[in-house]
């Protein structure tokens, strides 16, 4: 019979081979694309979070700029000895909770985002200890800290941004500008403090020095 000579005829073991290569070979597209597209979802959620963690790292960024433009115009009453700045630094605010977007984040963005409220903490506590010993440089302390945390968030909401390709904010004043300028003078200020109170005790020990 011509089906029983056309099965006999066959290659079996060539078939074989063929049909499994075949099928190795679907599993391995198919296996492909679904790393593909994990791998899409979460470069998805990382610049999702990314862009969340952009809009609350400059919200506390200008929030820093704006405590330094406070401070420079602070009242002064006459029983007071100095104006009334204030000295608490922004809070940060909230970050998105946890979930697969912190995951998929690159770890480096995402420890230099988290240990930014250590370094705001750091910065208050140096405030406070200014407010306990000596008053007179308190609004530099204060500048340069808020300035310091200020720059901080803002570099590191640009890094987030380009990174994951978010768009930058459309803001018409440049805030990382004033957070550097006045970060600066309020450096060169405690600078040109610490030479004249070197001075000063140089200067005593010279009269001391001649009394005796």
């Amino acid at each position: 019979m011509l089906w029983l000579e056309y099965l006999q005829a066959i290659d079996w073991a060539t078939l074989g081979k063929t049909v499994l290569g075949a099928g190795i070979g679907t599993g391995v597209v198919q296996g492909g694309f679904s790393i593909c597209r994990k791998r899409r979802h979460r470069t998805a959620q990382a610049a999702y979070l990314a862009m969340r963690l952009a809009v609350v790292l400059e919200a506390f960024a200008i929030a820093c700029a704006d405590l330094i433009r406070s401070n420079s115009v602070a009242r002064h009453l006459p029983e007071h000895e100095f104006p009334d700045w204030d000295i608490k630094l922004p809070k940060i605010p909230g970050y998105p909770e946890d979930g697969p977007g912190w995951v998929a984040l690159n770890r480096r963005l995402a420890n230099r985002c988290l240990s930014l409220r250590n370094k705001r903490d750091d910065g208050q506590r140096l405030i406070y200890e200014q407010c306990e010993h000596n008053g007179e440089g308190l609004k530099d302390v204060i500048t340069q800290q808020a300035s310091g945390c200020g720059l901080v968030a803002w570099h590191l909401a640009q890094e987030l941004r380009l990174t994951y390709g978010v768009a930058d904010p459309t803001l018409r004043y440049d805030f990382a500008e004033y957070l550097a300028e006045t970060g600066d003078s309020a450096a060169a200020s405690m600078r040109q403090r610490a030479r004249t109170r070197q001075e000063a005790r140089l200067k005593l020990a010279r009269m001391e020095k001649m009394a005796g």
